[in-house]
């Protein structure tokens, strides 16, 4: 993620319009963050992605391509792979 103080940012606020089409900047004020600048494009995943998390349960279309995949590729722990060893008799 680019960083950029807020008086750079204003001043060069035309270069800060490209460069967020590749990646968020955040906008820092004596060191500490008072914002991000992000792309139309992130700006609406963002807000998919709270909505999704508002209903309390994703469906795999609100999943991006690496977390579908991270999923397909995960695994039980073998200690909870055979939950039914622990109730006993």
């Amino acid at each position: 993620m680019i960083t950029a103080s807020a008086s750079l940012f204003k001043k060069d606020f035309g270069n800060y319009q490209r460069m967020v089409r590749r990646e968020p900047i955040e906008v820092v004020n004596h060191g500490e963050p008072t914002g991000y600048f992000v792309s139309p494009e992130d700006f609406a995943e963002y807000q998919r992605l709270r909505a999704a998390a508002s209903r309390r349960h994703l469906r795999p279309v609100d999943l991006s391509d690496d977390q579908r995949k991270a999923l397909r590729e995960s695994r039980v722990p073998p200690e909870f792979a055979a939950p039914e060893d622990l109730m006993g008799d």
